[in-house]
């Protein structure tokens, strides 16, 4: 009986999409499927394209936030809250954003989108401690590039912030001289 129930719904859900274009309809479908069917890959996709393409922000947003939670692993979950943080920060809510960034890092640990965005996050609201540890963070992840080289040149940026931070905004003399001293 529920498979039948879920091959039902998931045609309806095709009908409601491919050949009524009818949002409404669709989300319907797509969540009586999620009933039966938790964390459902195929409705969630289906529902966040259509959300997303019809701009309905408030729900496509609800949707991302169940498929964070039911995510399998911290690849998805990652990408997903990634996405979430994105959308936050197109609306301009600094506070949403962080939070949700600081979600993306905590599932995916070395993701540098996360780590700079939340860099500058924390540089702009004022929160230098802990744009101090994520600059930390984010200079120990990365294996040192050869001297004279783009790349060289943009650790060295991201070291001199980091000092700049530690001993102007915390007053931390010693984390300055060491940072220094890599520079």
């Amino acid at each position: 009986m529920r498979v039948e129930r879920l091959t039902i719904l998931r045609r309806l859900a095709t009908m409601f999409d491919i050949q009524l274009y009818d949002l409404e309809g669709l989300v319907y479908a797509c969540t009586a499927i999620l009933e039966l069917l938790p964390g459902d890959r195929d409705a969630l996709k289906r529902m966040e394209t259509k959300l997303e393409a019809a701009g309905d922000h408030e729900r496509l947003e609800q949707t991302l936030e169940y498929h964070a939670e039911a995510a399998t692993g911290p690849a998805e979950r990652g990408k997903i809250l990634r996405w979430l943080a994105k959308l936050a920060q197109e609306r301009g809510d600094d506070g949403l954003a962080l939070e949700r960034w600081e979600r993306t890092l905590a599932a995916s640990p070395g993701d540098k989108e996360a780590l700079e965005t939340l860099a500058d996050l924390y540089e702009r609201l004022g929160r230098h401690e802990y744009l101090a540890r994520v600059l930390e963070r984010k200079n120990a992840s990365e294996p040192r590039a050869q001297a004279g080289t783009p790349r060289a040149a943009a650790q060295a940026f991201e070291l001199k912030r980091y000092a700049h931070t530690v001993d102007g905004k915390l007053g931390d003399r010693e984390r300055a001289k060491k940072a220094w001293r890599e520079v």
